[in-house]
């Protein structure tokens, strides 16, 4: 089901994966116009237990997963944040939302 719990029988709709992708590097591009570079991993998760999903192929790098496999993503990360890089992050991200920037 989409949007409204519309029922998406026989219809295409637009690829999710190619959709996070773009949003994705639109991130990765307004975060380096404010001096942070870092790697974005992007993974779908289709949260309805109904959900049918016939993906021919997702985009490269992204991952379509169900809901009880997200916790294994964060399980084994060596890899972490300074803090002080979360929160320069966290404030851009609320800055360019709520002044309605697209970062695209």
């Amino acid at each position: 089901m989409g949007r409204r719990r519309r029922v998406y029988e026989g219809e295409h709709i637009k690829d999710p994966s190619l959709q996070l992708t773009r949003g994705i590097l639109a991130i990765k591009r307004y975060l380096s116009q404010h001096g942070i570079s870092l790697w974005i991993e992007g993974v779908i998760v289709f949260t309805d237990p109904g959900v049918r999903l016939f993906c021919e192929r997702p985009s490269k790098g992204i991952r379509i997963i169900k809901p009880d496999e997200l916790g294994s993503l964060f399980k084994d990360r060596k890899t972490s944040l300074k803090r002080e890089t979360i929160e320069a992050i966290s404030s851009l991200i609320q800055e360019g939302w709520t002044k309605n920037i697209s970062p695209a």
